[in-house]
């Protein structure tokens, strides 16, 4: 079984290096794929209902619409609509390359001119259903990092953020004190490899660390006992000097 670097965008081991795995992303990586398929069309979502909507004029006479996007609804259309055009682009020379027509995959209801919301739901479906394809398709890395700049566009855009809790143990897998949590989430990961575990994982890990620490302890007071003994038990070195005179003034005259 031959290994290679995973190919997954800014995927590092301990050692700044890709992670080594025999197929196209490393375990970790995986589950960053997928996270990120889920997050791009929740962002989409979120671009589309929690932003107000356009600033609408009407035109004298005919009393016809005229749509004028103002802040900050153009940014996030347009955003909402990379997100969705990008996303169709990369599924649909997916299922291309795999020799078979859009509609047989999506569905017969699918076609390419309709509207915005239909397409982003049957990709989204369509990403479910072949979530492992897709992880193993040689295009993927490119999908990834597009969608992956569009995703922090977006949660810039929206101020959202999560409440991340940093964690005191190192990660079971690097050793690096990278562990950390976010609130509302009860799986604790690695930032710098990715490693994921639920809580048992965790206090294992935790336990881990403090028996580490205890023993550490322990071997430093051994270490500075021993270094007491040492000194207690060495005897002072001679130095073959006489002992210093004693200094005496005049004698004084004594009175009876």
């Amino acid at each position: 079984m031959s290994v290679s670097p995973c190919k997954y965008p800014r995927c590092q081991d301990i050692e700044g290096n890709p992670e080594l795995t025999d197929t196209q992303f490393c375990a970790a990586c995986q589950r960053r794929f997928e996270r990120l398929l889920n997050q791009a069309m929740q962002d989409y979502i979120d671009l589309k209902t929690y932003l107000p909507r356009p600033a609408v004029t009407t035109t004298s006479g005919r009393g016809t619409v005229k749509a004028g996007y103002g802040h900050p609804r153009e940014w996030a259309s347009s955003l909402a609509q990379d997100i969705v055009k990008i996303s169709v682009a990369y599924t649909t020379a997916f299922i291309k390359e795999k020799g078979t027509t859009l509609s047989q995959k999506w569905g017969p209801s699918y076609h390419p001119g309709q509207s915005e919301l239909l397409q982003a739901v049957a990709t989204k479906d369509y990403w479910t259903k072949h979530y492992e394809e897709l992880a193993e398709w040689d295009q993927a890395p490119d999908m990834a990092g597009e969608l992956a700049v569009l995703t922090r566009q977006a949660k810039q855009g929206l101020g959202q953020g999560r409440k991340v809790t940093h964690l005191i143990p190192p990660c079971p897998k690097c050793l690096l004190r990278a562990l950390f949590t976010w609130e509302g989430s009860d799986t604790i990961e690695c930032g710098n490899c990715y490693h994921r575990m639920g809580e048992q994982g965790y206090a294992d890990a935790l336990n881990e660390s403090l028996a580490a620490q205890q023993r550490y302890n322990f071997h430093r007071v051994d270490d500075l006992i021993a270094e007491y003994d040492a000194t207690a038990e060495t005897p002072e070195p001679e130095t073959g000097q006489s002992p210093a005179p004693q200094m005496s003034g005049p004698e004084l005259p004594q009175h009876t």
